[in-house]
């Protein structure tokens, strides 16, 4: 079996639960990676189709996976009432771009979950107090585009509306032991819900 995990614990779970509120017909995923996400919306019953910059990754059978560079301008037949981008926009050169491309790709009042690591955390804050760098971005090289909740609010203003935002679990950095509060003070991943305008 090959392990097909790569965002944070819970986010696929929470992520899944999202979209089956919504009862989507069609579901893109952004940068898919292995699989792990498309992989449990598929076993949920829903009708995905994967996309990734590097589709020799992706591990998922009878699933099918379009090759998409999100930095470039990409085009991909028909549209979704439903669009997932975990862990994904962190990794972009241009947040505005991507948002853009999710909005056209979108249907009407579709829903794009987007989830990014929560840099308003306290342990963010404090990390950045005494760094003068944000831990997401530390360790990642490949992560070079922070996201706040007020800098997303204006990026998405003439495309979205919120309409909430979860997290994937709450826990103590370090020692990894979970808390029982999940929100902007203690989340670990922010899951933003977002519905075209």
């Amino acid at each position: 079996m090959v392990d097909l995990k790569r965002a944070s614990k819970n986010t696929y779970e929470t992520v899944v639960k999202i979209a089956l509120r919504y009862k989507p017909k069609k579901i893109l995923d952004l940068g898919s990676g292995k699989g792990g996400l498309i992989k449990q919306l598929y076993d949920a019953g829903l009708n995905v189709t994967a996309s990734d910059m590097d589709t020799e990754q992706f591990k998922v059978p009878n699933v099918t996976c379009l090759k998409i560079d999100l930095n470039k301008k990409f085009i991909v037949p028909g549209k979704y009432d439903l669009i997932t981008c975990t862990e994904v926009i962190e990794h972009v050169e241009n947040p505005k771009k991507l948002l853009v491309d999710v909005y056209n790709l979108l249907e009407k009042n579709g829903i794009l979950i987007l989830s990014t690591p929560n840099n308003q955390n306290w342990f963010s804050r404090l990390y950045f107090l005494f760094t003068g760098e944000l831990p997401m971005m530390d360790p990642h090289p490949d992560h070079i585009s922070p996201i706040f909740t007020g800098q997303l609010a204006k990026l998405i203003s003439e495309l979205f509306k919120l309409e909430g935002i979860q997290f994937n679990r709450s826990v103590v950095p370090l020692i990894h032991i979970n808390l029982p509060i999940k929100n902007l003070f203690f989340g670990q991943n922010l899951i933003f819900i977002l519905r075209k305008i």
